[in-house]
């Protein structure tokens, strides 16, 4: 009698905390449970605020862009920021073609700082060639055209208007709808080696000029040799034009001779 007594308390007992048990978890798991896990910052939050930094950088620049936020890890915790987050360039400036960083910080009590790769295309009309054009070749402007690229996969440069373009020659051949970077470009030549020149010095009060001759070719801006006609000498200069190089400054009696 006394055993069946106290196996009826313990059996009691052991229902009566697994219920107590099962209310503490329930109310530790509840939504709106006093004892619930706080919530972490979202991640949605944290991409949005990318986005919207980049867009309005955007806004001050000519094209169209599509930003690609890299997804971030989802198991990431941080603390909910109480204020708004903050975007930034971690360098002083972003770069918006390619691929990039942009920062985002909370600047509550409870401080923190993440980066964020982003991936960002933007489209332009950018300079291309009309038809094929030769090593050499002068362009004029009916080489040229305008087409709608990705400037992210052009990272050796590009031309936004067909104006600077004209006039230069072509360093290497470019087949039709090239893009027209840089470095395929180079200044013509102006002047011819043993052509007839105007050298042109500086006295310190006048200008003077000299007949000369070229001894080597040579583009605008260019420094090349040159030969004083009258007295021989032979001298460095910048050619200015297809028939004006100047010697720099010189002495009055220098000029003359």
């Amino acid at each position: 009698m006394f055993g069946k007594t106290n196996d009826r308390a313990h059996r009691g007992l052991s229902a009566g905390f697994l219920t107590a048990l099962g209310l503490l978890m329930a109310a530790f798991l509840a939504p709106g449970g006093a004892v619930a896990a706080p919530a972490g910052q979202s991640i949605e939050a944290i991409e949005q605020t990318v986005r919207d930094f980049l867009r309005a950088q955007g806004e001050k620049e000519p094209g169209e862009w599509d930003i690609r936020v890299h997804r971030l890890d989802r198991r990431l915790r941080l603390h909910a920021c109480r204020t708004p987050l903050e975007a930034f360039a971690p360098h002083g400036r972003v770069e918006l073609s390619g691929r990039t960083t942009v920062g985002v910080r909370c600047n509550d009590t409870k401080r923190w700082k993440l980066y964020v790769p982003v991936s960002i295309d933007r489209f332009m009309e950018v300079v291309v060639t009309r038809h094929p054009l030769s090593s050499g070749q002068r362009i004029s402007a009916a080489d040229l055209t305008m087409a709608r690229k990705n400037t992210a996969r052009l990272p050796y440069g590009y031309y936004e208007r067909i104006e600077p373009v004209v006039g230069q020659a072509v360093r290497q051949p470019l087949a039709a709808g090239d893009v027209v970077r840089p470095a395929t470009l180079a200044e013509p030549t102006l002047v011819q080696r043993g052509q007839e020149l105007i050298l042109v010095a500086d006295t310190g009060s006048v200008q003077v000029s000299m007949s000369g001759v070229a001894l080597e070719n040579g583009a605008r801006g260019e420094r090349i040799r040159v030969r004083n006609t009258r007295s021989g000498r032979t001298v460095e200069g910048t050619v200015l034009d297809s028939h004006r190089v100047n010697v720099g400054t010189v002495s009055a009696p220098m000029a003359g001779r």
